[in-house]
């Protein structure tokens, strides 16, 4: 494979990078420590601080280099363990003798797949279940707010550890069933018509047959309206991820302590009626944070609540939002 010598060329410089790196952050903490004025001090510390930065900076290059140099030399040996199986598979075939020893190998790689698959899903259980247990402390926890990739002015409530290392995006977007008078009423006519909901079939099909236009008479191509539609859809995942040495202040917008206050607030702050708060702390519901991002489907399927309990669930946090 051409590429792998290159990968492995890429790790030996990341590696002698690091370590170059890494020797001078010995030198700066000899430098710091032989500083005699404040001035000196204050000067090695920030000279120290770099280096260290730029260690943080190598170590996660050389990561990713080696990890890009396993992949590349795994993909070699996968490409061989295949051409191998090809020729044993048309020796196994060849006779009565070798065609039943290869269907012994063939059983035991059936059973082989079974088990892996029976491992895949108890991990994905269980990645399911932390990840449950770390959303529930992050809406009782917030420390902010972070962007959105795709739409900025979309907002994703977020975490970050003490020490900045590791940081949970909660990238929820609750859809609330609302009537259009619901929401005028909340929001006022113009804001609300940014919410309406549409049959996008039927809005594809008109395009289609070419009976839509804008408001100048262009014709409205489906491009248009996937692009349109795109900005809408609901994603539900918690995004865990270790951050690097770099600064994360100006991604991260402080939640102001009122904000905080809201998600970390009771269920009763809702004035909602008493079963359906009994129903949602039996399903670990207990506070604000965690109803507001939930959908009305979401909430339906609670045990002792369905649709009607939810759409109570929700006219009060949108009246409370307002």
């Amino acid at each position: 494979m051409a590429d792998e010598p290159k990968k492995k060329d890429k790790v030996a410089e990341s590696r002698g990078r690091l370590e170059e790196a890494t020797a001078t952050v010995r030198d700066r903490e000899q430098g710091l420590a032989g500083a005699k004025t404040d001035a000196q001090r204050a000067t090695a510390q920030e000279r120290l601080d770099r280096a260290k930065a730029k260690v943080g900076e190598l170590q996660t290059k050389l990561r990713a280099a080696e990890v890009d140099a396993k992949y590349a030399d795994a993909q070699e040996r996968l490409r061989a363990a295949r051409a191998a199986v090809e020729e044993a598979e048309d020796e196994g075939l060849a006779t009565p003798e070798t065609r039943e020893r290869f269907e012994r190998i063939i059983l035991a790689a059936i059973e082989e797949l079974i088990n892996g698959r029976a491992t895949v899903s108890r991990i994905n259980g269980r990645i399911e279940e932390l990840a449950g247990r770390i959303r529930g402390f992050v809406l009782a926890n917030p420390t902010g707010w972070v962007a959105g990739m795709d739409d900025p002015e979309r907002r994703y409530l977020c975490y970050l550890s003490p020490d900045g290392k590791y940081q949970v995006i909660l990238e929820d977007n609750p859809l609330y069933e609302l009537t259009v008078d619901q929401l005028v009423k909340l929001i006022g006519f113009e804001a609300a018509m940014k919410f309406l909901r549409v049959d996008y079939t039927a809005v594809r099909d008109a395009s289609k047959d070419g009976m839509l236009a804008d408001t100048g008479g262009a014709p409205i191509a489906l491009d248009r309206i996937r692009e349109l539609r795109s900005r809408t859809e609901r994603t539900k995942k918690v995004k865990a991820l270790v951050r690097g040495p770099e600064q994360v202040a100006e991604i991260v917008e402080v939640v102001a302590p009122e904000l905080r206050e809201e998600f970390v607030e009771k269920l009763e702050a809702l004035g909602l009626d008493g079963n359906i708060v009994k129903a949602l702390t039996a399903a670990g519901i207990t506070r604000v944070g965690q109803v507001r991002c939930l959908s009305g489907d979401d909430l339906a399927k609670i045990k002792g609540i369905g649709p009607a309990r939810a759409a109570a669930i929700i006219r009060s946090v949108v009246q409370r939002a307002a």
